[in-house]
């Protein structure tokens, strides 16, 4: 990865001469003593993603010959298929022009001339050739695509699904997690977000502080990828970690307004159930759009909308003490304003791992079928 200019990772966030709501934030180091302290994963002392291992010279040579012969790919979608059109077509449509005699070239050529049917070929050489192969993969990241992210589609998936070299990252599993985490670090947006859907796959604890970093960058795809893998943790420590960390972030007033304003979407995306105290008492802040952030996450992790004033979101959280977060979805499932309801019922789908299928424009009688089957699931699931 030598080759790669890396994106400075943000040590700590310091308050800049002015306090600002739009563009990109300066990432600096920390002013020492003065600087805030927030908890890790955004603490003052936070490391870098680790490096990747170094390269020898034969892996350098063989990188040499990798990007001479990769050039950037794209996908192209056509119909209800994603192809890949590039100097190696993953639908076979081309070919190197030279076959590579070493065994590592020749076995990340069939890798990337695969499509997403055809990747066993290739699977069990390369837990052989791990160790090699990873500068490799590491070096023409994302690689051919299968998925087109441009297009439509619901949720994002796992990064085994996206393309192979991805994929083959995922399937090496922990020996690739310094990589992986390098990659989220790279100058290049196309790869920081394909490198979280990969840390979705992978759900290391280790690459949750580069996940930290990224839901706090400057690009709204990124953010998105990061929310999407830091969701696939779950309950893990780690995670439980870094949304207090958000939730102290959030509310600092030390803190430049466009950390916090990130911070805040973050909980919303990630549905934090310990976030609404916080963010309520947000809703009167004289930064407008601070309040208007505050009261879209609250949306997000209730799928209520009691208005713009603390008081009625006070009455309401009193109400809910000792509720789940479940429960506040499955109420919302009969909500008269049709966007809540379908929110409620993604959130349920995703949290339950099981989905009831109703349409947008169904009538009242469907959703509140729905709301009926849900009950009985968070009735065996909370009692």
């Amino acid at each position: 990865m030598s080759a790669r200019r890396r994106r400075r990772v943000p040590l700590a966030f310091r308050q800049g001469p002015s306090d600002v709501v739009t563009g990109e934030p300066a990432l600096e180091l920390a002013d020492g003593p003065g600087a805030p302290a927030l908890p890790d994963p955004f603490s003052d002392s936070l490391p870098p993603p680790p490096e990747a291992p170094p390269e020898s010279d034969e892996a350098g040579r063989r990188i040499s010959e990798v990007r001479r012969r990769v050039r950037p790919s794209h996908a192209v979608a056509t119909g209800e298929t994603t192809t890949v059109r590039s100097p190696l077509d993953a639908v076979g449509s081309a070919a190197p022009d030279v076959t590579p005699q070493d065994p590592c070239e020749r076995l990340l050529y069939e890798l990337v001339t695969s499509g997403p049917e055809s990747t066993e070929a290739w699977e069990a050489p390369l837990f052989r050739q791990a160790d090699a192969m990873l500068p490799l993969l590491a070096e023409i990241f994302p690689g051919p695509l299968w998925f087109d992210r441009n297009r439509p589609h619901r949720g994002l998936p796992g990064g085994d699904v996206v393309g192979a070299v991805p994929r083959a990252l995922v399937l090496l599993g922990e020996r690739s997690r310094p990589w992986v985490a390098t990659l989220q670090a790279d100058p290049r947006e196309h790869d920081r977000f394909h490198a979280c859907l990969v840390a979705a796959r992978l759900a290391h604890p280790e690459l949750l502080d580069p996940l930290a970093h990224s839901l706090l960058e400057g690009e709204a795809d990124v953010r998105m990828a990061a929310q999407h893998a830091v969701r696939s943790y779950g309950r893990a420590p780690e995670a439980t970690q870094l949304l207090a960390a958000l939730r102290v972030l959030a509310v600092s007033e030390g803190r430049r307004t466009v950390w916090r304003l990130r911070a805040i979407e973050a909980l919303g995306a990630l549905g934090d159930p310990a976030a609404p105290d916080a963010l309520v008492e947000l809703l009167a802040h004289g930064n407008r759009a601070m309040a208007r952030a505050a009261h879209h996450a609250l949306r997000r992790i209730t799928a209520h909308d009691l208005g713009t004033l603390r008081q009625p979101w006070r009455r309401w959280l009193r109400n809910q003490r000792g509720r789940p977060r479940a429960s506040w979805l499955v109420a919302a499932l009969v909500d008269r304003r049709p966007e809540l309801r379908e929110h409620a019922l993604s959130e349920l789908e995703r949290v339950a791992r099981r989905g009831v299928d109703v349409a947008p424009e169904a009538p009242q009688r469907a959703w509140a079928e729905a709301q009926a089957r849900y009950a009985v699931w968070l009735a065996k699931r909370f009692g």
